[in-house]
This record gives C-alpha cells, sequence and structure tokens, in this order.
C-alpha cells in the first residue's frame, strides 16, 4: 500500500495496480508488480481567472513533468494580474541522491504593486529577481505520512520604487534610512510532515509545515531579518458525511535592530477569502499615515468549519466555518501620525463557503458576516476566486 501511494504521488503517474505472485519454489516470498498508467508527461496550459483581490489573472506555462524520461520536471510560466507580474522557471530532480532527497533550482523576476488593490498602502512597487536551490529530506518511516526537512539558499535582489505625493511617513522613514535597493541571501530551513488521504478534497489527516527565512545582507546597504512561519490543516471525520476542518497560521518577522528595520514589503496582510473571510483582502490590521492597510510584522488566523454533504455532485464540497485573526505591528506606528494605527482586537466572522472542481479550474465562493466589526473596517459578505486553465 506504502509503494502504491509513493507512486500515485509521482505527478506523471495516473493510476497504479497492484499485484501478488508467488515466487515459484519459494514458500515465503512474493512478487509485487504494479501495472501503471502514465499521465501526460508534458502539459501546455494557459489560464483565464478573476479574484476579487487581484482582479482579472491571465497566465501562460510549459511543465514537463517527466523530462526526457528522468522523471525530472521542467517547468516555465507566466502569469499576470493587475497587482503582479510574474515570470519563472524551475527544474526539480525529485530523486537527487538514491535516498530520495530531492533538489530544485528556481529563477523568478517578479513585479508587485500592492497599491492595485483597494485600500492598500499604494506608494511604493517593488521589482524581485531571485534565484535558488532547495534540498528535500525525506525522513521518518510513518506509514501513510509524507515528512521532510527543506533546506536551501535563494540570491534575491530587490528594487523598490516610491511614487511620488503618494508616500506614506512610514514608507519614507523606512527609504530615507535604508534606501532602495537590497540584495540579500534567504537562507532557508522548514519542516513538513502530510498525512493526508488524497491532495484534492482530503476526507481525513493532517498537514503541517514550519519554514525559517533568515536573510543575510550581501552589501552593506541591505538587510538582515528573518520571518518565521507555521501552517496547519487538519481533516477529522465525524461519520461517512461530515468532516471537521481546522485550519491554523503564524507568523512572525523581525530585523536585526529592532522592528522599524523590517522590510514594510514584507508584511503580513489578513481579510479576504484565503483568511479571515467577510472583511475585504489584505485590509485588516495597522493602517499607515495615508489611512491604508500597511499590514505588519506578526500574523495569527485561525478557521474551524464543518464539511457537510450536499448531494448535488462529488465535485462540489460545501462547509459552514468559524475564522479569526488579525495582523499586528510590533513597531510603534503612533510615532508616525495617521488617523488609526493600531490593529484592534481579533477579528471573527462566520459563514458557509462552495468549493466545485470544474473542467475549466476551481470556482471557491463564499458567504460570512462578520462577527465583531470596528467602525473602520472593510467588510465584504460575497467573496469569490475563480480560475480557469485550457
Amino acid at each position: 500500500d506504502e509503494s502504491k501511494r509513493n507512486l500515485l504521488m509521482l505527478p506523471y503517474i495516473k493510476e497504479a495496480d497492484p499485484s501478488i505472485k508467488p515466487v515459484e519454489g519459494k514458500d515465503d516470498q512474493i512478487d509485487v508488480n504494479y501495472k501503471v498508467k502514465e499521465d501526460n508527461s508534458a502539459q501546455a496550459s494557459f489560464k483565464v481567472g478573476y479574484s476579487q483581490l487581484y482582479g482579472p489573472i491571465v497566465g501562460a506555462g510549459l511543465n514537463q513533468k517527466n523530462f526526457f524520461g528522468t522523471g525530472n520536471t521542467l517547468g516555465i510560466n507566466f502569469q499576470r494580474s493587475k497587482v503582479e507580474q510574474s515570470y519563472g522557471v524551475d527544474y526539480t530532480n525529485p530523486y537527487y541522491t538514491p535516498d530520495g532527497i530531492s533538489r530544485s533550482f528556481n529563477f523568478q523576476v517578479s513585479r508587485v504593486d500592492p497599491g492595485e488593490t483597494t485600500r492598500v498602502n499604494n506608494s511604493y512597487t517593488t521589482n524581485y529577481y531571485n534565484l535558488g536551490v532547495t534540498y528535500g529530506i525525506p525522513i521518518g518511516q510513518e506509514p501513510g505520512v509524507f515528512s521532510r526537512i527543506y533546506a536551501g539558499a535563494t540570491y534575491e535582489n530587490i528594487l523598490l520604487t516610491t511614487i511620488a505625493g503618494k508616500e506614506s511617513n512610514q514608507v519614507r522613514s523606512f527609504v530615507n534610512k535604508n534606501g532602495r535597493h537590497f540584495q540579500q541571501a534567504d537562507l532557508k530551513l522548514g519542516y513538513s510532515r502530510n498525512s493526508l488521504d488524497k491532495a484534492i478534497f482530503p476526507t481525513r489527516g493532517t498537514f503541517q509545515s514550519l519554514f525559517l527565512d533568515a536573510y543575510a545582507p550581501l552589501d552593506s546597504n541591505s538587510l538582515s531579518f528573518y520571518v518565521l512561519n507555521y501552517n496547519t490543516r487538519w481533516y477529522q471525520p465525524l461519520s461517512d458525511q461530515f468532516i471537521i476542518l481546522t485550519k491554523g497560521s503564524l507568523g512572525y518577522g523581525n530585523a536585526i535592530g529592532g522592528a522599524q528595520n523590517f522590510p514594510f514589503f514584507k508584511n503580513y496582510y489578513a481579510g479576504g477569502i484565503d483568511t479571515v473571510r467577510g472583511y475585504q483582502g489584505f485590509t485588516l490590521g495597522p493602517r499607515d499615515s495615508n489611512y491604508m492597510a500597511y499590514g505588519g510584522n506578526m500574523l495569527a488566523t485561525a478557521s474551524v468549519g464543518l464539511i457537510f454533504p450536499n448531494y448535488l455532485s462529488d465535485n462540489l464540497r460545501t462547509s459552514a466555518f468559524f475564522d479569526a485573526g488579525n495582523v499586528y505591528s510590533s513597531l510603534n506606528n503612533r510615532s508616525f501620525g495617521g488617523q488609526s494605527t493600531n490593529s484592534g482586537p481579533i477579528r471573527f466572522s462566520a459563514g458557509i463557503e462552495a468549493d466545485w472542481l470544474t473542467p475549466f479550474g476551481p470556482i471557491q465562493l463564499s458567504l460570512a458576516q462578520p462577527v465583531n466589526p470596528s467602525r473602520r473596517d472593510d467588510r465584504e459578505i460575497f467573496q469569490f476566486a475563480l480560475g480557469a486553465n485550457f
């Protein structure tokens, strides 16, 4: 069973059916044979989607999951929305060593314009150039569990451009002190444990990940900081029809010399269909001196939900949920002025969600009611995201 699961986790194997045959002349030996059906190893895709946070999304990609029959993966991808443009090339060898250590190379060029998102800091844009390598080391022998340690390093080159006339006091202070061009080495160390029974619409099991990214400066004008992130999802069936789902995320970042040196363009954001539903995307947490969402260096979100049957389609999953979360800053933003820079208490919301797998991609819909909004919170009862792949 474990060997079959390992085969099905390969991106180019669609089916794997085992059969057992006794070894002739041996009373205590058998051969386990697998009949496998390969999926298309090469895939060209075109993506069209729409998100309330990012607006229209288009993308294209060429992914070869069994490059020249080696089992390695080569991907070339492009994606564009009003907030982000991204171009990337990645190459992964899942069995770089016979013991199953993987090695991945990644090169990415991207541009982010957060001001294109409603009510978010609109005083800057960033251009990223990244080149990195990551190793995945399998650990443990638990049945039905994939556990890995990750270690890697990425060269990161960031160019920050401020927009005249829109600079907040926070952005202006950071740029005056640290400049606009930064080169860092991102030293990554992480751990993941996956006991989910399947990748799409899991019914039981847990996924957990813990990652530390430590950024070391590569020139005298760059930054020294770190971010620590923990994420978890847990599925527990109550019966054949009902499943409890709990999710949680914690994030913390800081810099050598204190939070005033932590780069604001690495801040956490909350609110929206992926975090605390019922509140407009990215708008929870501190505001800057222009009263725009500014994010913070501390994140805490959680959700508990009940997945229930809908009797309409196996490709539709329906659930009721209760969300909680907010973003905080350990920097005293009051010193920068503005109408309101505090985050306030943890925000709560409750509602229902539908996730629909269509031939053209997933569609995610939610109806949520904020439980304890403040007067300054931007509410958004109906939220959705959809995508199409061809």
